[in-house]
């Protein structure tokens, strides 16, 4: 019986295994060059020639640098082997512009943000040509979907949102985008209430915004208060606390009745103290001492109230009130020195009283401050122990005209 003859198309074993290992090697040399496209692309096109993150890398460098020739090389190398690559048809766009050939670098980052929407560059790069070419609507949806996809972006968009907002005829554009409440519309309004220092262009820019919709938040409200009242812009304040219908030249909250709202304007602040307690609950404000020192910054609100005569009024119960002089109330001027009137001094045992002391608001008094101290000449009349409360705590207008306090 005749031996089977050698197939003629079956390659030798250490073909195959050259193969083999010729492969694995491609395989590991491309993984490593992948591995190094990002941080050491020249290495990457070492191993990898035509690796094209490592292109797209080197491209965007020497477009930085100001070598445009070799960003186009690198661009296009990227794109000969990706040629969806969008990062790199921005590059190519770029270079167009900086050659001087906006339409064609239109085209090519439009491209660009069509099939790599996510590209930051690209989509502001359109957004500020969209501004440029006064296309406003298209600049602000593309600025809109930019905060939307990448929340980091408000570094770069929010200054040109405020430029915008801040234009008479950007902001007619811009309001109906606010008044359609996207999620970034409340840090850009914090940033926005605070970066505007004319207070008359903001009132006709947010009367504008007002017609197309736009309703303020009560953390925007509270912005615009507080800009008002850092300013000393007193009938601004007047006029936004109406909006909100708190009557400024009252007590707010004279029953203590809330929490304190912490900034004076709402209702009472009550600034930090040691060495004792202060409580608003149960109707009625109480200040207890522990028998040390005590650090009592007050309790406090402002008032606006108009000139002539008033009077302040309130219920006061002790409770072993131990103290050098004793608590008062007073109310002051804004950024003057003089008192404007003082109650008497509480201090010992008793129980509800009303207590009552007349004054006058001088025609330059403009606003005015509210507050519980604990009266002390020197540190060691600070030392105190005991309770007080107060309650219905109110300035009216007084029947007669008042004396102004010495």
């Amino acid at each position: 019986m005749a031996a089977p003859s050698p197939n003629p198309r079956r390659l030798p074993v250490w073909l195959l295994l050259l193969l083999a290992i010729a492969g694995l090697w491609l395989i590991i040399a491309r993984g490593y060059a992948d591995y190094l496209a990002r941080f050491d692309p020249a290495r990457s096109l070492a191993w990898s020639p035509g690796q094209p993150d490592a292109h797209l890398q080197l491209a965007e460098r020497e477009l930085l640098d100001g070598d445009w020739e070799a960003a186009q090389a690198h661009a296009q190398a990227s794109l000969a082997t990706a040629p969806l690559q969008g990062r790199a048809l921005r590059v190519l766009g770029a270079t167009r512009e900086l050659e001087g050939d906006r339409d064609a670098a239109r085209r090519l980052i439009e491209t660009a943000a069509s099939v790599a929407p996510r590209d930051i560059p690209a989509q502001y790069w359109l957004a500020m040509n969209d501004l440029r070419d006064r296309e406003l609507d298209a600049a602000l949806a593309r600025f809109d979907r930019l905060l939307r996809m990448e929340p980091e972006t408000t570094r770069q968009v929010f200054p040109v949102l405020m430029t915008v907002a801040t234009n008479p005829i950007g902001m007619r554009g811009f309001a109906p985008l606010l008044a359609s409440n996207p999620p970034w519309r409340p840090d850009f309004m914090r940033q926005f209430l605070a970066s505007v220092a004319d207070a008359r262009q903001l009132d006709r820019l947010l009367g504008i915004a007002a017609q197309a919709g736009v309703k303020l938040e009560p953390a925007e409200q509270a912005g615009l208060l507080n800009q008002a009242f850092a300013g000393r812009d007193w009938p601004r304040v007047r006029r936004l606390l109406a909006i909100e219908g708190i009557r400024p030249a009252a007590v707010r909250d004279g029953g203590f009745d809330r929490a304190a709202s912490g900034d004076g304007i709402r209702g009472w602040a009550v600034a930090k103290h040691r060495m004792m307690d202060v409580i608003l609950s149960d109707s009625r404000l109480r200040v207890h001492f522990l028998g040390q020192r005590a650090e009592f910054g007050g309790v406090s609100q402002w008032l606006l109230l108009p000139p002539g005569a008033h009077a302040l009024s309130g219920r006061v119960r002790l409770l072993d009130l131990d103290t050098a002089q004793g608590l008062r109330w007073f109310l002051q001027c804004d950024q003057a020195r003089e008192r404007l009137v003082e109650t008497e001094l509480f201090k010992g045992r008793g129980e509800w009283t009303e207590f009552r002391v007349e004054f006058a608001v001088p025609e330059d008094c403009s606003a005015q401050t509210l507050r519980l101290e604990l009266a002390a000449r020197i540190a060691a009349e600070t030392q105190a122990s005991g309770s007080a409360e107060f309650d219905d705590i109110e300035v009216t207008p007084a029947l007669g005209p008042a004396p102004l306090q010495p």
